[in-house]
């Protein structure tokens, strides 16, 4: 009877734990999208390690298609402008020529008509970065002039060393607007990632931003001063 016992009160436990089989758990190390996982029968423990954009505060506003502002410096007096940043175009999952890898591709649209702009021209800034890695991104990071850059990200546990950028710039002749003038500057990031990563953040910064010295985006980011987009994979952003 007391054996009986025994086998029922295990039979529970392992139900209760949610396992088949009577095994000491191995633990895997968490990841940015899934925790702590035993390696034999698949249970998870705690939860994934967090973001470096949630530990710091840091905010991705910007949406597909609605305009934000952009507040920058002017470049040839000590003024101030502001513009419009809108995200005209996201296209996500297209065949990198990699295998395990996508093509991931953003363009944004920078807007300056203001009397500022008109008077003294502007400055503008952009930036890419990772969501859940700052560090890893920027440490990885190989810049190359005038060609594609390679980094490195970790998406459920595994390094993924072939990722690549490009950005291009491109901007039209001032345009008479009512009664002054505007320019567009176009921003194309080209990406290739892991398939389905949704950890790339892409944006612009006030050109004015005090950055000497300060490495990683999280030494000197502060809201007013950046508008940020994450390109979220295969979802709709």
């Amino acid at each position: 009877m007391k054996h009986a016992k025994f086998i029922t009160a295990m039979i529970l436990l392992l139900i209760l734990c949610g396992c088949g089989s009577l095994h000491t758990h191995t633990w895997t190390e968490p990841d940015y999208q899934t925790p702590s996982t035993c390696t034999v029968c698949g249970l998870t423990r705690g939860t994934p390690k967090p973001a470096d954009f949630d530990t710091y505060g840091i905010k991705t506003d910007l949406k597909t298609g609605e305009p934000a502002e952009y507040h920058t410096i002017c470049r040839y007096e000590d003024a101030e402008t502001t513009g419009t940043v809108t995200v005209t175009d996201v296209s996500c999952g297209n065949d990198s020529g990699t295998s395990g890898y996508e093509q991931q591709t953003v363009t944004m649209t920078v807007v300056f008509n203001d009397v500022n702009s008109n008077d003294f021209g502007f400055y503008y800034n952009y930036i890419t970065t990772d969501f859940y890695d700052i560090v890893g991104f920027e440490t990885s990071f190989k810049y190359v002039e005038g060609t594609t850059h390679s980094f490195t990200v970790n998406y459920k546990g595994k390094d993924y060393d072939q990722c690549r950028l490009s950005v291009t710039t491109s901007g039209n002749e001032w345009v008479k607007k009512n009664d002054g003038f505007e320019k567009t500057i176009t921003i194309t990031w080209n990406l290739t990632v892991p398939q389905g990563y949704d950890g790339i953040v892409v944006g612009v910064r006030n050109s004015g931003l005090d950055s000497e010295g300060k490495y990683y985006i999280y030494e000197y980011y502060n809201e007013t001063d950046f508008l940020l987009f994450r390109v979220n994979g295969h979802e709709d952003n």
